[in-house]
């Protein structure tokens, strides 16, 4: 049966790159021959080295080496396959395994006949403890190989590379190398920023074992179980597991003169890897992974808060993280060709935020979220500071309830307003010191009713002012003064503004009125002309949305709803407006209210309407002749009588 290659599908990386596609197309082309180990006594003939697979699967959750047996000496020519017949072939392959075996001469003198009843008594004991899934076929799941993800992300990186700086890229302008490694960074590189200040583990080198590890986030494991680290559920994994098939390596068998009386081979075996909900957890884990146990903190104790990624990189092989003789080159290799290591320079924020209800709390890193959203609570105060870092400091300002702005507070201070009920409305974030010319600082904040404001920059007012509107989130981040981490588009920064109804009608003879706004009259009282048509705006909206409305006219009745200075009506038609609908959208919806009252034949004025109500008549042939359009703060008193609005 074929089993899955726990690597990324074909339709993702021709996505990437046509150039990347077909320089890897042969890596899915080939499928592994495996064959399992026949048991035969040493005496008669052993497993070919033909048979034991070339890849050796690493188990990264041990860190232990493991041992490789060196072939034995086999002085009868043992024929080879071709790799190509073996590629063209796979079907029949599968389906009837070729065992291959010789004969080898027995060079040392027969044993005692004591000796051989404790080595057949040996033989049989191995027999017994030889692992059920070397006898038993498998489940259908998808094998993971360690090396070939290895191999693979070494390869996108050399891809990548070619992709931007050979010539290819002067003939195709879009040619900008392979998206997902750019991607990988951006995404993985300030979770391991966070995550290096309670781990000790240098960004660079989480950034770096990341990309190895998972193909740059492309691996099944990856994309599957949100695993980039290869680690393994171990007994004392209490989360979700994500099982594969691997290759786990069966050590030879001595016995008690240490002559080798079963071979070491190779064996397929179901494994349990850690599955987490998402990538920080994956690297959260990966910090913990090192501090998890006194062995590991003793084991790992040259990584753990080692400030030079190649010291880094090194210890971690030696400490036999993996027995790849190259992996610590890898690591530093991936890290100085995308300069990872100014990941490791960022200066790390520490914040402390006073949340109504939950007192002061703490976060640091390089992108901070400070409260949130969906608990409806204010963000009370702040404290900011740079813990490790002399170079550069912050301070910050806020808008209080009641107070206004409160200017420029330092580093480790507070607003003072803890205790008080207030609402915090604003901010403006500042770095200073000599660090301060290499970094910039972002930030936005979360008002109810508004939302996310967009992102404001060193020193800029994020929030808003005059609205009543407290915040329940900010987020912060810390970038290089030649990157833009965020979209700067949004408006970052609101004061409030009272929103005015403007409106103007189409009037029998006369035509076109002048504008008006706010309850004033449009039309006439007494005269007995009709309006024909009419036209609505908002001007000063302290909020998103606008202002919908739709008029029911002689002979065609309701007309479909235009919206912000749209004509409603007809024009050069002397069709006569008989009843209007009003009703406001998006935000201004939420927070007002909009009234309207029209003066009709017969009956004048009608009591005031609301929010998309009918106000004039149907079904009477009586004709609008006036009309008074307000806008007033959700719930506040109607501007007069809502009795009789509406006639039919």
């Amino acid at each position: 049966m074929k089993r899955k290659k726990h690597l990324i599908p074909m339709k993702i990386l021709f996505a990437t790159s046509t150039l990347f596609a077909s320089s890897i197309s042969p890596v899915f082309a080939t499928e592994e021959l495996i064959v399992n180990p026949t048991e035969v006594e040493k005496t008669e003939e052993i497993p070919s080295s033909e048979e034991i697979p070339a890849i050796i699967e690493e188990n990264v959750e041990s860190g232990d080496e493991i041992p490789v047996e060196e072939e034995s000496s086999i002085e009868e020519p043992v024929v080879e396959e071709s790799t190509e017949e073996i590629i063209e072939s796979d079907e029949s392959v599968e389906e009837e395994p070729v065992e291959q075996v010789v004969e080898e001469e027995v060079k040392e003198s027969q044993p005692e006949p004591a000796a051989e009843e404790e080595t057949e008594a040996i033989e049989e004991e191995v027999q017994e403890e030889t692992p059920a899934e070397v006898q038993e076929e498998l489940p259908d799941l998808p094998e993971y190989n360690r090396s070939e993800i290895h191999e693979l992300a070494m390869q996108m990186m050399e891809e990548d590379l070619q992709s931007k700086n050979s010539s290819a890229r002067m003939m195709r302008a879009f040619s900008t190398g392979i998206p997902h490694v750019d991607d990988f960074i951006s995404k993985i590189s300030p979770y391991a920023v966070e995550d290096s200040v309670t781990s000790g583990i240098l960004p660079s080198i989480t950034i770096a074992q990341g990309a190895l590890e998972s193909a740059w986030g492309l691996s099944g494991l990856a994309l599957d179980a949100n695993n980039l680290f290869g680690i393994k559920a171990s007994t004392d994994w209490k989360g979700k597991v994500y099982n594969v098939i691997t290759r786990e390596y069966a050590d030879p068998v001595k016995d008690k003169n240490g002559k080798v009386i079963k071979e070491g081979y190779w064996y397929n075996v179901v494994a349990p890897f850690r599955h987490y909900n998402n990538w920080l957890e994956s690297i959260r884990d990966h910090g913990n992974f090192f501090t998890g146990t006194e062995w590991r903190r003793n084991n790992y104790r040259h990584v753990i808060g080692e400030k030079d990624y190649r010291k880094a990189a090194q210890a971690l092989q030696d400490a036999g993280y993996a027995t790849d003789p190259s992996y610590a080159n890898k690591l530093i290799s991936i890290i100085e060709t995308y300069q990872l290591n100014k990941y490791d320079q960022v200066p790390v924020l520490s914040a402390e935020y006073h949340v109504q209800k939950h007192g002061w709390l703490k976060t640091s890193g390089t992108r901070l979220s400070l409260g949130h959203v969906g608990d409806d609570l204010r963000v009370e105060d702040l404290r900011f500071r740079f813990p490790d870092n002399n170079n550069i400091s912050i301070n910050f300002s806020a808008h209080i309830q009641k107070k206004g702005w409160v200017n420029n507070i330092k580093e480790g201070s507070n607003a003072g307003n803890v205790g008080n009920g207030w609402r915090m409305e604003a901010v403006k974030l500042n770095l200073t010191g000599e660090g301060a010319k290499s970094y910039d600082i972002y930030y936005r904040v979360y008002s109810d009713t508004i939302g996310w404001s967009g992102w404001a920059k060193n020193g800029a007012p994020a929030g808003t002012e005059g609205y009543g509107k407290k915040i329940r989130s900010i987020e912060v981040i810390i970038s290089w003064k030649d990157e833009v981490p965020v979209n700067t588009s949004g408006k970052s920064f609101s004061t409030y503004s009272t929103p005015i109804v403007n409106y103007a009608t189409q009037l029998q003879y006369d035509g076109w009125t002048s504008p008006v706004k706010d309850g004033q009259l449009s039309g006439t009282v007494g005269k007995g002309r009709r309006l024909e048509s009419l036209q609505v705006s908002l001007s000063n909206a302290p909020y998103t949305g606008g202002i919908e409305y739709q008029s029911h006219a002689q002979t065609y009745g309701w007309l479909p709803k235009v919206s912000n200075g749209m004509t409603s009506g007809t024009v050069g038609e002397g069709k006569r407006l008989e009843a209007i609908k009003v009703n406001l959208t998006g935000t201004m919806a939420q927070e007002f209210d909009i009234y309207y009252r029209t003066h009709i034949q017969t009956y004048g004025w009608t009591g005031w309407a609301k929010n998309g109500a009918p106000s004039g008549s149907e079904g009477l042939g009586r004709r609008m002749e006036a009309l008074q359009i307000r806008i007033v703060k959700k719930g506040s008193r109607a501007p007069g009588s809502t009795s009789n609005s509406f006639y039919r």
